[in-house]
């Protein structure tokens, strides 16, 4: 099983808790935020506020997305931070050991960095599934799947330094189990075909 929340027409998918992956319960909120996929800081979150509904993962049916509901989406590739976090792979890709577009911790930090991964992944497209601008840290929070391998589910720390948004870090959000990314990919089918809302 996994947990969902969604905003009405809004594509935001946010893990609350891990399950067994037979079903998958869709928390849905209706939609009370001004920005597109806004995520919220689920610490604030109030429990009532959601309605959690159990659904089994094969009994998923693809969310219908509007023209205007996907032309919401494609905005949000023109946020300076997603338009940076694209430059910052390219640069990686292209071999740039040093970039304007990430800080040296998204290469060498602790743990995951951008080298810890198949690059093949910096090359895809890839959709925004959640943005949170809301931690006390600073910066942007982005939750981002790869169209072209789309099996994991990174987080990337985009924060303004010298009045522009860099890559700070780069790590699997290793909240979304494999149930979940099926989720997505199978409710969100639409999006994840379309060019205009891949970045």
């Amino acid at each position: 099983m996994a947990i969902f929340r969604f905003k009405i027409f809004f594509l935001l998918i946010i893990l609350m808790t891990s399950c067994s992956d037979d079903k998958v319960p869709e928390q849905v909120k209706s939609p009370d935020i001004p920005e597109l996929l806004k995520r919220e800081n689920t610490q604030n979150a109030k429990p009532d506020s959601l309605l959690q509904i159990e659904v089994p993962l094969d009994e998923l049916e693809e969310f219908e997305f509007s023209e205007n509901d996907f032309k919401q989406l494609a905005e949000t590739g023109k946020a300076e931070f997603v338009i940076n976090l694209r430059k910052a792979f390219n640069d990686f890709i292209n071999g740039k050991a040093e970039s304007p577009y990430f800080e040296k911790s998204a290469l060498n930090a602790v743990g995951d960095n951008l080298n810890s991964f198949n690059k093949n992944y910096f090359k895809s497209k890839f959709i925004v599934l959640s943005v949170n601008q809301d931690y006390p840290v600073g910066g942007v929070f982005l939750d981002i799947i790869f169209r072209d391998m789309p099996d994991k589910v990174f987080t990337a720390w985009m924060f303004e330094t010298e009045n522009i948004f860099k890559l700070r870090i780069i790590e699997q959000n290793l909240d979304y189990t494999s149930s979940e990314i099926k989720a997505t990919l199978k409710l969100f089918n639409e999006v994840f075909k379309r060019d205009d809302t891949a970045f």
